[in-house]
């Protein structure tokens, strides 16, 4: 397996975009079921989730795709997922589940909780692995609409080749943490705990793209990774073949 090392400099080059969060940067450093309850569920922003449409300079629009779960969390221990309802391909979506009794509920879409990976799994055409919130309110039996929004920013790495090499693993590291258990705020920011427990935090995310690698071609492929948004000093890539 070979390795190769890049530094924020040739990523700069390299048809690099991160999208979705605008105070997200890199800074380069002189180098329906009957009684079930039912869900209007819409994705704030258009930028950066489940499936893939359109590829420019902007980034990706972000839709709600076929199979899509999202887990609710309410009072009193109440802790169940949702399925989405139809084929997606829209911001807007329908989910359905158990009944909720009306009460204050957050809305979890990729993560099942509060803690980033560190670890995350390529998979062609859609970004599984960037996680997304909503709160919203049951009343009378009636889910309000849950606006979902990015916990993270998009990664989004270009890689052309023509030697047939195929990509194994992408690892991003830098001087701030990437990855661990995060704080929500209401003004629609999160932080990385630095604590230890229950696990610790880390200033590195890997793409794993599986035993096979994924091929590409001198027109090139593009893998992205999700990131909270930051101003991310000492950045470095390695891509492993």
């Amino acid at each position: 397996m070979k390795k190769i090392l890049y530094s924020i400099a040739i990523l700069a080059a390299s048809a690099l975009t991160f999208a979705s969060c605008e105070k997200g940067q890199f800074i380069e450093e002189n180098t329906s079921t009957t009684g079930a309850t039912v869900i209007s569920a819409s994705i704030e922003s258009s930028l950066t989730k489940a499936a893939l449409s359109g590829n420019d300079a902007q980034g990706y629009e972000v839709l709600w795709s076929k199979g899509d779960r999202i887990r609710v969390i309410g009072q009193d221990g109440f802790d169940k997922y949702y399925t989405l309802v139809g084929d997606g391909g829209s911001t807007k979506g329908t989910f359905t589940g158990d009944p909720m009794p009306d009460g204050d509920y957050r809305a979890f879409y990729s993560i099942s909780g509060t803690q980033l990976p560190d670890k995350q799994l390529f998979n062609e055409g859609k970004t599984d692995n960037s996680p997304m919130y909503a709160e919203f309110k049951v009343s009378d039996g009636k889910a309000d609409e849950a606006s979902f929004w990015n916990l993270c920013g998009l990664l989004r790495i270009n890689i052309g080749r023509s030697d047939g090499k195929k990509v194994r693993s992408i690892e991003v590291s830098a001087d701030q943490y990437m990855a661990g258990l995060i704080t929500i705020y209401g003004d629609k920011h999160i932080t990385i705990t630095e604590g230890t427990w229950p696990l610790p935090p880390s200033k590195s995310v890997t793409l794993d793209c599986g035993e096979q690698g994924v091929a590409v071609s001198p027109n090139s492929a593009d893998f992205c990774i999700a990131l909270p948004a930051n101003d991310y000093t000492g950045v470095k890539m390695v891509i492993s073949y």
